[in-house]
Formats: C-alpha cells, sequence, structure tokens
C-alpha cells in the first residue's frame, strides 16, 4: 500500500501544473488541464447605432445569434441584443426563408399592426412601396399620408366597377403581343374571379360550372363591346346582357335551344346581379362607375372603415374588390417592367382583417387564392394578420379550412404573439413549438391588470412580445419597439384612449 501511495505522488509530480508555453493553441483554445479550452462558444451580441455613434467600434470583429438584416424591430427579450427582420430582407439578403411573405399571429391589443407598420415605414426607407389592403379601421390611414401615399376610399360612398379594365387597355397598347395578350388573360380572369366572389357573398353558395361558363363568355362580350365603343362595362351591363341573351351566351349555357332552358340556368345568377346592383345590401356600392386611379410610384391604402361592422356581407365585398383592384394594377406594373417600358418596383402589401373575407361563404378561399396570387420574383412580398388560427378552422368546408391554413404553411416568416392554451395546442400542428416557446406564448395573453390609481388597466404584459419562427428552427423571441411618432400616428384607441396618456401599440 505504500508503494502504491508513493507510485502516485511522483506521478502527479511529473505532471506539468500548466501546459507548455510552446503548445500551440487550437480552435477554442489550449487543450489539457490549466489551458482554458472551451467546448462551446456562443456568438456574440450584436448592437445596432447610427454612423456618428459606432463608428469608432470599427472593425467589427464578431457575428451574432440573431440576424441583422432588414427593419430594426426590437430587442431580444433575452439577449437585449438589436433584432432586425422582415420578410423581404430575410428572402431577398439573408436568404433566410424561402418566400418574402409572414403572417402575425396574436390576440388583439398586442401589437400586430404596429408590427406591420414598423416593417411598412422601414420598407419605405429601403425604396420598397407599402400597399395596405382593405383598411377596416382606418388605422394606417395616417401612416400612410406620412409616407406621402395616396388613400382609396371603398364603401357605400365611393362607386367600385370592378369590371373597370382601363388601365389594362392602356398598358395593352404599349406591350408587345405575347405580353398583351397574358396582360388581358390575367385581367379577365381576376375580373371573373371578382365578379364569382361578389356572387358567392350575395347567394351564401358558390356558383355552378354552368354559371361559371356563362359568365366566362358574358365578360369577354362586353370587354370586346367596350373597346369597339370605347367605353367601360359595368356590373348593371352585365346584367343586361345576361338578360339580352345573345347566342353566345345560349351556347355556353348549352341550352339546347330553349330559351326556357337558359332562362332557367341564368335566372338565379342574374337576380343575385340585381340585387348586388341596386340592393339594399350593398347600397349600389358597385353599381356604377368608378374613378379610382392608382400611382404605381407611391403608397397606396385601400380604405374601408366607411363600412360598418355589423354590414358583414357589405364588408367582404368591399374587401375582395381591394384585393381585385389592387393586385390588378400590381400586374400591369410588373408586366411594363418585364417588357422594359418602366423602372422595376418591389411591392409590400399588407392584408388585414383578410377573415372578415374568407368565412362569408364556402368558395371565398379560392377567390382569394387567385385574386392574390404573385411571383415572388416580381419583388412583391407581403403580410397577414390574424387574430386567431380559429378563423381559419371557422370557415363553411373542410376544404376551405385546409387551403386557408396553408396560407400559414407557406408564409416564409411566423410573428407569434399572446394566444390562448387551445390556439397553442391548434398551431401546434403547422409549426414546432417547444416547450419554452408553448410557455411564452400562452404567458403573454395574460389580460391586463386593474390600475386603481389610474383607474383603467394597465397595458397587458403581452403587449409587443412576440415570436419570430422560420421553419423549424428555434424562434427568437423580441421586445417590439416603435419610434414615439409612428405609435402617436398608430393609435387605434383613439376613441377610449387619453390623449394625454402615452401612445399605445395595438392591433
Amino acid at each position: 500500500m505504500r508503494n502504491v501511495v508513493q507510485r502516485l505522488i511522483q506521478k502527479k509530480k511529473k505532471r506539468p501544473a500548466t501546459p507548455p508555453l510552446h503548445t500551440k493553441p487550437g480552435l477554442r483554445g489550449i487543450a489539457g488541464r490549466g489551458g482554458g479550452s472551451m467546448p462551446y462558444i456562443e456568438s456574440a451580441d450584436e448592437f445596432i447605432g447610427s454612423t456618428v455613434q459606432a463608428c469608432g467600434l470599427y472593425p467589427f470583429t464578431s457575428g451574432v445569434g440573431a440576424p441583422n438584416i432588414g427593419v430594426p424591430l426590437g430587442k431580444h427579450q433575452i439577449t437585449r441584443a438589436s433584432v432586425c427582420a422582415d420578410p423581404i430582407s430575410w428572402f431577398e439578403r439573408a436568404s433566410l426563408i424561402s418566400n418574402p411573405s409572414a403572417v402575425i399571429l396574436s390576440k388583439p391589443g398586442l401589437g400586430k399592426s404596429t408590427v406591420a407598420d414598423i416593417w411598412a415605414v422601414g420598407l419605405r426607407a429601403y425604396g420598397v412601396l407599402p400597399w395596405f389592403f382593405g383598411d377596416v379601421k382606418g388605422e394606417h390611414v395616417d401612416i400612410n399620408e406620412a409616407l406621402g401615399g395616396d388613400r382609396i376610399q371603398f364603401g357605400r360612398a365611393n362607386a367600385i366597377n370592378i369590371l373597370d379594365s382601363r388601365a389594362e387597355r392602356t398598358a395593352a397598347h404599349r406591350l408587345p403581343a405575347d405580353a398583351r395578350e397574358h396582360v388581358r388573360a390575367e385581367g379577365h380572369n381576376r375580373r371573373q374571379s371578382m365578379v364569382e366572389a361578389l356572387l358567392t357573398i350575395r347567394r351564401q353558395q358558390p356558383m355552378w360550372h354552368r354559371e361559371q361558363s356563362v359568365l366566362d363568355v358574358a365578360l369577354a362580350v362586353l370587354e370586346e363591346r367596350g373597346e369597339r365603343d370605347g367605353r367601360v362595362p359595368t356590373l348593371i351591363d352585365l346584367r343586361n346582357l345576361l338578360s339580352e341573351a345573345p347566342d353566345e351566351l345560349r351556347h355556353a349555357a348549352i341550352d339546347r335551344g330553349s330559351e326556357q332552358r337558359y332562362r332557367e340556368i341564368t335566372e338565379d345568377m342574374e337576380a343575385a346581379l340585381a340585387g348586388i346592383v341596386s340592393g339594399r345590401t350593398f347600397g349600389g356600392t358597385f353599381s356604377g362607375e368608378s374613378n379610382v386611379q392608382i400611382d404605381p410610384d407611391k403608397p397606396v391604402c385601400f380604405d374601408v372603415s366607411s363600412v360598418k361592422p355589423g354590414e358583414t356581407e357589405l364588408m367582404a365585398a368591399c374587401l375582395v374588390a381591394t384585393w381585385s383592384t389592387g393586385f390588378g394594377s400590381l400586374n400591369i406594373t410588373h408586366a411594363l417592367a418585364d417588357a422594359g417600358l418602366e423602372e422595376d418596383r418591389r411591392y409590400f402589401l399588407i392584408l388585414d382583417e383578410v377573415w372578415r373575407a374568407l368565412r362569408v361563404g364556402h368558395g371565398m378561399v379560392d377567390h382569394y387564392d387567385s385574386l392574390t396570387r404573385l411571383n415572388r420574383t416580381w419583388g412583391t412580398g407581403q403580410v397577414m394578420n390574424v387574430h386567431s388560427f380559429k378563423d381559419f378552422e371557422s370557415l363553411p368546408t373542410q376544404h376551405d379550412r385546409d387551403k386557408a391554413q396553408g396560407f400559414m404553411d407557406r408564409a416564409g416568416m411566423l410573428v407569434l404573439g399572446g394566444i390562448s392554451q387551445g390556439e397553442v395546442e391548434t398551431l401546434q400542428r403547422v409549426v414546432d413549438l417547444n416547450p419554452r416557446e408553448r410557455e411564452a406564448l400562452t404567458s403573454w395573453a395574460t389580460p391586463p391588470s386593474w390600475n386603481v390609481r389610474r383607474n383603467r388597466h394597465d397595458a397587458p404584459p403581452g403587449r409587443g412580445k412576440f415570436l419570430i419562427k422560420s421553419g423549424d428552427s428555434p424562434g427568437i423571441p423580441i421586445d417590439v419597439e416603435a419610434a414615439e411618432p409612428l405609435l402617436r400616428l398608430h393609435d387605434t384607441n383613439q376613441r377610449w384612449q387619453n390623449r394625454l396618456d402615452d401612445p399605445v401599440m395595438e392591433s
């Protein structure tokens, strides 16, 4: 036993206390006792500063865990590092997502619309034009005006002609033959989808295939007559054409030479059109000629706030009209740019309150998909605000629900705020959330407490807190920080909030 102890003592004396000085460090330091090697190296936190503030820190020597590419959105909740993110920059410059689109999901009042407005302002500085599709509350009007944009109002006080093709005709005369036919075909398909959507809203059921064939031919006849006579057809002209029953429409209806059979096929569609152009529900909103002119070089806000929230059908119809008008204009602009006739422009589209139109009737999801589909190579990004994943589950049929959930699947970026436990479990089917992320999302949904001193509720605990998810990678928890001027412009509680208080982020 004594010999064993002596051998151990001698062996310990032979081992040096520190590595020899001539030892060459590896990538993680000097291995061995006293060498200070590090098995794991964390990325350094990164912060943003102006050229005046940060110029003395150059050269920069380390990277960051959270990407710092895009519009400054806020601070990392754990490291307090600056977080920059937006769907266009993450797609175009960082190659972090495969699709320049995003979905913002949270309970009302936690800052969804504020995130969208921060992106709109930041991307405008990058040369991207923000377009606000369907501003239901008028909350984006002031932001759009501050950016130098145009305001287009849809509602009872403003007639909307969904068959207006003047911009398309003007562009077609400038385009080469192939591009001209493509623009005309796209315009025809978009107008047909828009009319089908209106009829779906009016009748609470989709059109059947024979009605679609008759409508297709009827729109082609109206477009031909309009170019020949130099006028723009309206829905009243479409209703009158169905009543006129020309040979082209009877052939499309396959009436077998029987006018009575033709009337049976088209009667319901004609009656629905009559209700749209002169009925109390729509109040003549779609009966006249419109003077909508969109400047492709400016931001645009399609304002539908004049429609009352209780006017469900009219609100849905106006939202669909904004999609049809806006995306039709974008299609023409991109076609002219592809032909080298105009400069290439990039756009960022904010689609709010989409669920109001989708759940009106079966088939609305298909119309939304056809009206809003844009090629990612066109330099167009978009964001869709959603109050609840259950908005998609409340759609009329399983087909509509599955297709609507596909909007979430295809989004390149998910920005998740406070949601309920049941919502988290439902969302888990679409995006992988680890236990800490699920716990954070539900904690942010905690209701606000009552402030006795101010005699009002405090701000909700989850206001401005979001989790940025991209694919199956861990999310980035952030505290959204918006500049004070933006918060003053974006106050969706103007009628409830004391204007002497601090501005708040609302959704």
